[in-house]
């Protein structure tokens, strides 16, 4: 996914009028399984690759139906292409644009920066830790009311360096 249809979801969304209210605060957690640099999420064995779960915390809170923002930390794991390794990690902040489709659900945009640290090597023999921010941005569902426990589900695609990472996932969100 790349930006300019962020851009475009996110006019759509906000030229709609709004339903019931998702303001407020919200805390999350989640899993999802990476792709990197527009690899198949699946090999030639067509099994999903080894070493491709990633994992997330978020924390955020809208203004009204609509604007809103997030932190959250995002493990991306160790991976392992022949006999080069990498772990990544980061933080991120975005903002969030939202609509309400039901009582219980509501698609929205996000768009932020994310801080990044990754550790590499090659073959156990020559590791590098670097860092850096870039941007990052994703697209997504909630399912369930504005008062309790519901389900996200989310396509985020992050720079990492020189690298490109989609993650598909799902969340457990709890609205406070």
């Amino acid at each position: 996914m790349d930006k300019k249809t962020v851009i475009g979801i996110a006019a759509l969304v906000l030229s709609c009028g709004s339903l019931p209210s998702f303001a407020g605060p919200y805390v999350g957690g989640g899993a999802g399984y990476m792709r990197i640099d527009n690899q198949d999420f699946l090999d030639e064995d067509n099994d999903f690759r080894d070493n491709r779960g990633a994992f997330k915390a978020y924390a955020g809170g809208n203004a009204n139906d609509i604007f809103g923002i997030e932190v959250s930390h995002v493990e991306f794991g160790d991976t392992e292409d022949g006999p080069f390794q990498m772990e990544a990690q980061g933080q991120t902040i975005a903002a969030t644009l939202g609509f309400p489709f039901s009582d219980d659900g509501s698609v929205y945009v996000k768009a932020g920066q994310l801080y990044w640290d990754t550790d590499s090597s090659i073959a156990g023999q020559v590791s590098v830790n670097d860092n850096g921010n870039d941007t990052f941005a994703g697209i997504g569902m909630r399912l369930g009311d504005d008062e309790g426990v519901g389900v996200r589900l989310e396509y985020e695609q992050y720079d990492v360096g020189n690298a490109e990472i989609d993650l598909p996932s799902i969340s457990l969100n709890v609205a406070l």
